[in-house]
C-alpha cells in the first residue's frame, strides 16, 4: 500500500512536470500539490511498526531523484544564474528509510511547485516571487529531516541559489546574501560536487556567490 501511494506520488510529480515544461502553470501546480497530498496521507496512515520492517530496505534513496533534460527557458537571466530544470523522481524499488524518503520527496515535489511560482513571478508578480520563496524554504527544511547525501546536497544548494535571486530581485540584499553565504559553505565542505551537477550549473552557482554584491547607493538611488 505504502510503495503504491509513493509511486502514485512520483507520476503526480512527473506529470506535473510535463505540464509545466507545456506551459500550463496552473495545471502543473494542481498536480504538484495533489502528490504533496499524496504524501500527506501516507504519513498520517502509516503504521509505526513499519520503521523496523527489514522487507523495506535496500535501496539508497539517493538514487531516485534526478533532473529533467527541459529546461523552463522563461527563468534565464541576464544578471544572474537561476536554475531551472524540475526534479524528476524515478521508480523507487524499494525503501531503505521510509522517513527520510518521504521527506526527500516531499522536498522535490516542493522544489517543483516552488520553480512554478518563481516563473510565474518572474513575469512580473511579485506575489508568487514570495511564495516562491516560501516553497524553497520549505523544502530545505525538509532537507534536513534526510540523511545527508549527493542528492539532498545537490537539491539544498538549487533551493538556496533559486532563493537568493529571489531576494535579489525583491532587493532583500541581506536573505539574498544570507542564502549565498550558505552556499559558499556547502561548496567549500564537498569537494565532489562537480560529479554531481553538470559544468554549466555549477560554474552559475559560482558566479552568484562570488558576483552578487549588494548595487552601491548610489546605483540603487
Amino acid at each position: 500500500m505504502i510503495c503504491s501511494s509513493i509511486k502514485r506520488a512520483s507520476e503526480l510529480n512527473n506529470h506535473g512536470i510535463n505540464l509545466l515544461v507545456a506551459g500550463h502553470s496552473q495545471e502543473a501546480m494542481n498536480t504538484f500539490q495533489s502528490a504533496l497530498s499524496g504524501i500527506k496521507e501516507i504519513v498520517s496512515d502509516q503504521d509505526p511498526s513499519l520503521h523496523s520492517d527489514t522487507s523495506m530496505s535496500v535501496a539508497p534513496t539517493q538514487r531516485f531523484i534526478s533532473e529533467s533534460p527541459l529546461i523552463l527557458h522563461t527563468l534565464h537571466t541576464d544578471q544572474s544564474f537561476v536554475y531551472n530544470r524540475p526534479l524528476v523522481i524515478d521508480e523507487i524499488v524499494s525503501i531503505d528509510d521510509l522517513d527520510s524518503t518521504l521527506a526527500l520527496l516531499s522536498a522535490a515535489i516542493l522544489f517543483n511547485l516552488a520553480l512554478v511560482c518563481h516563473q510565474i513571478g518572474r513575469e512580473g508578480q511579485e506575489k508568487a516571487l514570495k511564495r516562491a520563496s516560501v516553497l524553497y524554504r520549505m523544502s530545505l527544511q525538509l532537507l534536513q529531516n534526510c540523511e545527508a547525501n549527493e542528492c539532498t546536497t545537490v537539491i539544498c544548494l538549487l533551493a538556496l541559489n533559486n532563493r537568493a535571486q529571489i531576494h535579489y530581485e525583491l532587493c532583500d540584499y541581506s536573505q539574498s546574501g544570507h542564502c549565498l553565504k550558505q552556499i559558499s559553505k556547502i561548496m567549500h565542505d564537498d569537494v565532489r560536487l562537480h560529479e554531481s551537477l553538470n559544468a554549466a550549473d555549477l560554474e552559475g552557482l559560482l558566479l552568484n556567490v562570488m558576483l552578487q554584491d549588494p548595487p552601491s547607493a548610489a546605483r540603487a538611488a
